[in-house]
């Protein structure tokens, strides 16, 4: 599957989308160039899935944990939600992006740009991460690792245009 993304926004609309369909479990890995957008999406993915934090590429310490709030549980009626140019920080304003899922409930970020070799990310336990099935895992990077990953893995990669970004989707 790809998608053609021109903006920020569009990013953040095929994020939301895919959010719609975890369930917990799954591991995604993401590959493409510096400034290709896995980064980025990996902000609207877990802010879709109602992670609170501020979450940023996790370079130095390899993995980073967010815990997952139900959105209804962390935004109370009538509130908005606070942004930080076009993320959003504390939830998504956006009514179409829900988290009810409460089987979800870390959101396990991998930042395997430093790593010389996949025993690396191995000897930090981040395969005890790929079956939680209380978790999604996004993977930046994933390509420097792709000896351990699971089997089940949804790979998305990010190719950069002049003017766009192509996102292709394969899932095994």
């Amino acid at each position: 599957m790809k998608y053609l993304s021109k903006s920020l926004s569009d990013t953040k609309k095929f994020a939301v989308k895919l959010a719609r369909q975890l369930r917990g479990g799954e591991v995604i890995g993401l590959t493409g160039e510096l400034g290709s957008g896995k980064t980025t999406f990996t902000q609207y993915l877990a802010a879709t899935l109602g992670v609170k934090q501020t979450v940023n590429s996790p370079t130095f310490n390899i993995i980073k944990v967010y815990p997952i709030m139900s959105l209804r549980a962390c935004l109370p009626a009538g509130r908005e939600c606070k942004r930080r140019g076009n993320l959003v920080i504390h939830g998504i304003a956006s009514p179409t992006a829900r988290n009810d899922k409460k089987s979800i409930r870390q959101f396990v970020h991998i930042d395997a740009y430093r790593l010389r070799s996949p025993q690396e990310l191995k000897a930090l336990g981040a395969q005890e991460y790929f079956q939680n099935k209380n978790a999604v895992t996004v993977i930046e990077w994933a390509n420097k690792v792709k000896p351990i990953l699971p089997k089940n893995i949804t790979l998305i990669k990010f190719r950069l245009n002049k003017t766009s970004r192509l996102i292709t989707i394969f899932r095994h």
